[in-house]
């Protein structure tokens, strides 16, 4: 099982993580319903959760995401939308030549994802 390890620091979202344990949100992440969360979105997920570093992001281009995930980038940046909006992954956008950097995220209820897990 790999924890990943931030230092305290306050997400977007108003979230303050210290670990996540990867397995775990992988496990509870799957267990969420097909209503509510597509196959494609958790298959984006996980490919980025398996993709973190020991600070716990991901900072693998966009493109390089979505070839893991069978997927073109426009595919794949509409599932990374549906896992921000219900609060599964926090996202930096940077511009230019730089990629995007992705991280795990713990759903709450007030985010119209799912109570803590």
């Amino acid at each position: 099982m790999m924890t990943i390890s931030y230092a305290s620091r306050s997400l977007d979202n108003g979230q303050s993580h210290h670990q996540i344990n990867r397995d775990h949100w992988i496990e509870q992440l799957l267990q969420v319903s097909g209503c509510d969360l597509s196959g494609a979105a958790k298959v984006v997920a996980v490919s980025i959760a398996l993709n973190v570093d020991e600070t716990g992001r991901t900072n693998l281009p966009a493109e390089t995401i979505a070839d893991l995930c069978g997927m073109d980038a426009r595919a794949f940046r509409r599932r990374v939308h549906k896992l921000v909006a219900a609060g599964w992954i926090g996202v930096n956008r940077s511009g230019g030549r730089n990629p995007s950097s992705y991280w795990l995220m713990t759903p709450t209820s007030d985010m119209g994802g799912y109570a803590h897990v």
